[in-house]
C-alpha cells in the first residue's frame, strides 16, 4: 500500500513544492505595496493642495501690487502730463486664449478650478489726452 502511494506521489512530482509558501509570502508584499501606495498617494494629494494654496496665494499678492502701482501710475502720469490720463493694464494669457487685459483694479480675480489664477504675459501702458 505504502508502494502504491509513493506511486501515486510520483505523479505530483513536477507540481512545486513551495507554491503555498511563496503564495503567502508574495501576498503579504503585495498587501505592504498597497498599504505604501495609499500613503504615497495620500501625501501627493496633501502635496498637490499645497502648491494650489501657495499658488493662489502669489497670484493674489501679485494682483494686490499690481493694482496698488497701477493706482500710484495714474496719479504720477496726470501729474507729470498735464491733461493725461495713463493706466498700467496686467496682460494675461488663459486657457490658450491670446491675452485678455483688466481693467478691473479693484475686485480680486477668481480663480480657475485648478486654483490657480491666470498666468500674466505682461503689463501694457495706455495714455490718453484730454
Amino acid at each position: 500500500m505504502l508502494y502504491d502511494c509513493n506511486e501515486q506521489l510520483k505523479q505530483f512530482s513536477h507540481v512545486n513544492q513551495k507554491a503555498l509558501d511563496q503564495y503567502v509570502n508574495f501576498t503579504e508584499q503585495r498587501e505592504q505595496l498597497q498599504r505604501r501606495r495609499a500613503e504615497l498617494d495620500a501625501g501627493d494629494e496633501k502635496i498637490r493642495e499645497l502648491i494650489s494654496v501657495l499658488d493662489q496665494r502669489k497670484d493674489e499678492s501679485i494682483e494686490r501690487t499690481f493694482k496698488g502701482v497701477a493706482r500710484h501710475f495714474r496719479e504720477v502720469f496726470s501729474e507729470l502730463v498735464q491733461g493725461g490720463h495713463g493706466y498700467l493694464v496686467m496682460m494675461k494669457k488663459k486657457d490658450g486664449d491670446a491675452g485678455d487685459d483688466d481693467m478691473d483694479e479693484d475686485a480680486p480675480r477668481e480663480a480657475d478650478p485648478e486654483g490657480r489664477i491666470e498666468k500674466y504675459i505682461g503689463v501694457v501702458c495706455l495714455e490718453t489726452h484730454a
